[in-house]
Formats: structure tokens, sequence, C-alpha cells
């Protein structure tokens, strides 16, 4: 046979008091130290990149030469989230080192793969990770479009002085 154990009501409160203050702290440490840490916040939680990063624009294995139009300088990220039921749009995000955050959603669903497209110059993805829940968030290939050119025009101006001497 048990016995109940009965708590005075001060004593009762100091521990509720306490309770508080540790989830208190403990929201407030997810709150400070989640994004910094890649957190909730500063990525959508669901399916992470399968890769590991850092991935360079230039990276071997991911290069594909039917990309269509991509226009100079730019470099086209195209990611697949397979084996998911999730529709389109669904939002996927990527870090990058000099582009920063980019969000973007995706533009089809094709046999339970959902399609996402990121335009970025020259860059590294650090990360990616999308809502939508499936197997793998894969980068499936990276499209480079053609070098920047640049143009010089150089102009040349003529200038020419005249004098007239009258004598009267």
């Amino acid at each position: 046979m048990t016995t109940p154990v009965s708590l005075s009501p001060q004593l009762g409160r100091q521990r509720l008091k306490v309770l508080g203050w540790v989830a208190l702290a403990s929201m407030l440490a997810v709150a400070i130290l989640g994004p910094a840490a890649g957190g909730a916040s500063a990525v959508p939680s669901g399916t992470l990149l399968h890769q590991t990063p850092p991935i360079s624009w230039n990276a071997a294995g991911f290069e594909d030469e039917d990309c269509g139009a991509v226009g100079a300088g730019q470099v086209l990220w195209h990611f697949v989230l397979v084996q998911t039921t999730a529709t389109t749009p669904s939002r996927m995000v990527a870090f990058f080192q000099n582009a920063g955050r980019v969000e973007v959603y995706s533009y089809k669903n094709s046999g339970g793969v959902l399609h996402f497209n990121v335009t970025t110059g020259q860059d590294t993805l650090l990360s990616a990770s999308t809502v939508a829940v499936g197997r793998w968030l894969n980068l499936s290939h990276i499209c480079v479009g053609p070098p920047l050119t640049t143009t010089t025009t150089t102009t040349t101006t003529t200038t020419r002085t005249t004098t007239n001497n009258t004598t009267i």
C-alpha cells in the first residue's frame, strides 16, 4: 500500500516557480541560439539537403550540358525532393556564401518528385531545406551560363584651333 505524499502549500508554490523559471530559460535559449545554430527559425524544417555542403558552383559531378538558357554570369542550381506527397508550390530555403538566404517555391511535381530552381552568380551552397517532407532533398545538377563579357568603347575627339589675323 502506498502512502500519498502531501506537500505544504508553500513548498508546492516554490517548485512551480522553479519549473516556471526553467521553462522560461529554455524558451529563451531556443530563441537566442536557434537561428545561430541553424535552428528552426533559420531553415524551415521538413527535409534537409542530402549532400554534404559546402558545394561550389563549379563542383565536379554536378555539371549538366542540357540546361537551356542560363544568363551570362549566372548559375542555376536544380534541386529535387524525391518520394514526396507534397504539392506544388512548396517552399525551399537555400543559404549561399555570397547570395545569403534565398527562398524559392517548387515549380513542378512529377511522379512524387518536387523540382526547385535557384539562380545565383558564381557562389557556394552552404545548406538547403524544404518545409515539404520527402525521402531526400538532392542538388540534382548545376548549370553555368556563359561568362560575362565586357565591352570597352573608346572615343577619340580631335580639336582644331584656327586663328585669323586681319590687317587694315
